[in-house]
């Protein structure tokens, strides 16, 4: 019976992706050639709102981002759900609802959040680090 109670409660504590992030908080990853930039806002207690910005930039000689083009994009707005992924005690693993893209966060005080995008047989595509802006 305690083990049915802690799984319970491990599952419930694990559930809801913002309850590690703070609400409002916002995650972009740096411009990366052929990718773009990743934009990952915390929008309520269970929901998300991932921008994919495909715009294409150029440097100057510094490597600083110059100047991009000025595409339009719509943000994807969903709710991520936990994966029964193996990881270590501190990593949580999201599935974006009905997208392509998984959440890896590290849950310790350094921790860190990447971007995924997997293909239809969870393969991982690419991977992007994200920080907090």
């Amino acid at each position: 019976m305690k083990k049915l109670l802690l799984a319970s409660l491990m599952l419930v504590s694990t559930s809801v992706f913002a309850h590690n992030l703070p609400l409002s908080t916002k995650w972009s990853s740096d411009y990366a050639p052929g990718k773009g930039t990743y934009i990952v806002k915390v929008v309520s207690k269970d929901e998300i709102e991932l921008t994919v910005d495909e715009n294409v930039c150029g440097f100057n000689q510094l490597g600083d981002v110059s100047f991009c083009t000025l595409m339009f994009f719509f943000p994807i707005k969903g709710v991520l759900n936990t994966l029964p992924i193996p990881a270590p005690r501190t990593t949580l693993v999201y599935s974006l609802e009905n997208t392509d893209y998984r959440i890896v966060h590290d849950v310790t005080k350094s921790g860190y959040i990447r971007l995924l995008t997997v293909d239809e047989n969870g393969g991982v595509k690419d991977s992007v680090r994200l920080f907090k802006k």
